[in-house]
C-alpha cells in the first residue's frame, strides 16, 4: 500500500509543537491530505511569525516525485500565505492620500479647540522634544536629557526630573516615561538597561535590571511591551511582553530580520497604544498596525495604504550603506518610509510623517470612515488661518475623547491674528502651547 509520510513541524517559542500525519495515497485517495491541509489552515500558521518545516520520507511500493512532494510542500505554504493575506484583508484599510492639496478642517473632527500655554520658569523650560505623553492630565514631555510634566488643563509646570549622570539615583538615557499607578515616575533607561521610578517630586525611589536594551515601553498592570527596535545582537524579536515580578520574558513576537538591522534603524515618537486585553503596535517601515495579546499571534487591525508612495517589499531588500542613503534613494522614488508619529484610541486613528521635507498629518475617523491627510491644517473653529505643519507639530495623542498636539510659541503668534487676547507675557522664547481639541464623534 502506498504510503506518503510528513511531518509538520511549526517552530513557535517554545519548539515543542509538532504533528504527525500519516496519509493512504492508494487509489487516488486524497481525503486525508485535504484534512491535513484544513489543519494547517485551521492552526493559522504564519511562516513570517512562526518559521515551517517540512520533513519527509515514503515506504511505498511506488516511488512518488520529487515533482508531486513540491507541490505538496506549494500547497502548505500557499495555505499559510493565503491565511496571513486574510487576516489583513480583515483588517481596516486606511486609504492615505498625501497629493491631496486640501487642508485638514478642524471643524470636521473637533467640536471645540484650545490652546494652552505650557507655564515658562528657570525650572521648566521646553527644549527639543524627543517624546511626548499624557497620563491622565498629566502631559510628559522628554527633552534635553530631563522630563518635563505639565496640567494638561491649565499648563502649569508641576514635576521635573533631571538626574543626568553615573550616580546613584542616576538615569545616563531616557527613551520612555510612563506615569505607574502608584503616581510615580518610571524613566527608561535604554543605555543603562534599567526602568527608573522617581516620586513626582523627583525622589529616585527604585530600579529594576533589564536584560536587553529598549526604545520604548507600555504598562499594563505588572507586565510591559518593550520595543527593542533592530538591534539582533539584544534579542531575537522586536517586541517582548515581559513579566516584571518574575523578571522573565513570556512572550515575543515580530523576528528581527538580518537584512533591514543592517542599515534601517529608526526612533519613532510612538509605538504603542494600550489596550485593556492588550495593546496596538506600529513600527516602520511595516505599513500594519496590530493588536498584540499575550500567547496569540499578532492580529492586523489596521493596513496603511498610500497607494503609489507605497514601499514595494523589493525595496527593503536592496543593500544600502545606512539609514541615510536609504531614506534618500526612498526619498527619490517617491515612497512614504517612516511613520513618526502613531497614536490611536478605540475607534480613531492619527498619524504623522514625513514626505519630501513636508510633515503630514493622516486622521482616520471611524464614525465616517474617512481619512483626511495633509501638510496643511486649519482651525477654522476659532476662525484662525491655515498653516503649514512643523517639527513641533509631530508628536500627539489621541485619547477617547481629546485629541492633543503642541504648537511651538513662535508658530501660534504667528497665526493667532487677535494679539489682543494673546495670553499674557507669550513670547517667541516661551514654551511650547498644548493645543486640546474635543473630539466630534
Amino acid at each position: 500500500m502506498p504510503l506518503l509520510f510528513l511531518m509538520l513541524l511549526i517552530l513557535d517559542d517554545s519548539f515543542r509543537i509538532e504533528d504527525t500525519f500519516i496519509f493512504d495515497t492508494s487509489g487516488g485517495n486524497t481525503d486525508t491530505l485535504k484534512a491535513f491541509i484544513e489543519k494547517c489552515i485551521s492552526k493559522k500558521i504564519d511562516h513570517k511569525k512562526r518559521p515551517v518545516q517540512i520533513r519527509c520520507s515514503m515506504k511505498t511500493r511506488k516511488i512518488y516525485s520529487i515533482l508531486q512532494l513540491e507541490i505538496i510542500i506549494c500547497i502548505l505554504f500557499s495555505c499559510a500565505q493565503t491565511d496571513s493575506r486574510n487576516d489583513e484583508d480583515s483588517s481596516t484599510r486606511v486609504i492615505i492620500d498625501a497629493n491631496n492639496h486640501n487642508s485638514i478642517k478642524f471643524s470636521d473632527i473637533f467640536d471645540s479647540v484650545t490652546y494652552i500655554p505650557l507655564e515658562t520658569t528657570d525650572d521648566a523650560l521646553v527644549g527639543t522634544i524627543s517624546h511626548m505623553r499624557l497620563f491622565g492630565n498629566k502631559v510628559c514631555l522628554i527633552c534635553d536629557k530631563q522630563l518635563l510634566i505639565f496640567d494638561a488643563d491649565s499648563g502649569n509646570a508641576s514635576a521635573r526630573i533631571s538626574k543626568y549622570g553615573n550616580g546613584p539615583g542616576e538615569y545616563i538615557s531616557i527613551y520612555d516615561a510612563l506615569i505607574n499607578e502608584s503616581g510615580n515616575i518610571e524613566l527608561l533607561d535604554m543605555n543603562g538597561k534599567k526602568i527608573r521610578e522617581y516620586t513626582p517630586e523627583g525622589t529616585f525611589v527604585s530600579e529594576q535590571d533589564l536584560p536587553f536594551k529598549s526604545f520604548a515601553f507600555a504598562k499594563s498592570s505588572d507586565h510591559y511591551w518593550f520595543y527593542n527596535n533592530n538591534l539582533p545582537q539584544e534579542t531575537k524579536d522586536k517586541v517582548l511582553y515581559y513579566n516584571a515580578s518574575t523578571q522573565k520574558i513570556e512572550d515575543s513576537f515580530f523576528p528581527i530580520d538580518p537584512h533591514l538591522s543592517q542599515y534601517f534603524f529608526v526612533l519613532e515618537g510612538n509605538n504603542f497604544a494600550v489596550r485593556k486585553d492588550g495593546a496596538l503596535f506600529f513600527a516602520s517601515p511595516d505599513t500594519r498596525i496590530y493588536f498584540l495579546q499575550k500567547e496569540k499571534d499578532p492580529q492586523v487591525v489596521y493596513t496603511l495604504d498610500f497607494g503609489r508612495q507605497n514601499m514595494p517589499d523589493d525595496f527593503l531588500k536592496e543593500d544600502f550603506a545606512d539609514i541615510m542613503e536609504f531614506c534618500q534613494k526612498a526619498d527619490g522614488r517617491g515612497y512614504i518610509h517612516e511613520i513618526n508619529g502613531f497614536t490611536a484610541n478605540e475607534h480613531d486613528l492619527h498619524l504623522s510623517f514625513w514626505r519630501r521635507e513636508e510633515i503630514y498629518w493622516s486622521f482616520y475617523i471611524a464614525q465616517d470612515s474617512i481619512c483626511r491627510t495633509s501638510s496643511i491644517v486649519e482651525d477654522d473653529i476659532n476662525g484662525l488661518p491655515a498653516f503649514k505643519l512643523e517639527d513641533t507639530n509631530l508628536d500627539a495623542i489621541l485619547t477617547k475623547d481629546y485629541f492633543y498636539f503642541l504648537m511651538s510659541a513662535e508658530q501660534f503668534l504667528r497665526i493667532y491674528a487677535n494679539k489682543e487676547l494673546l495670553p499674557q507675557g507669550l513670547t517667541d522664547e516661551s514654551n511650547p502651547v498644548l493645543v486640546k481639541c474635543k473630539l466630534k464623534f
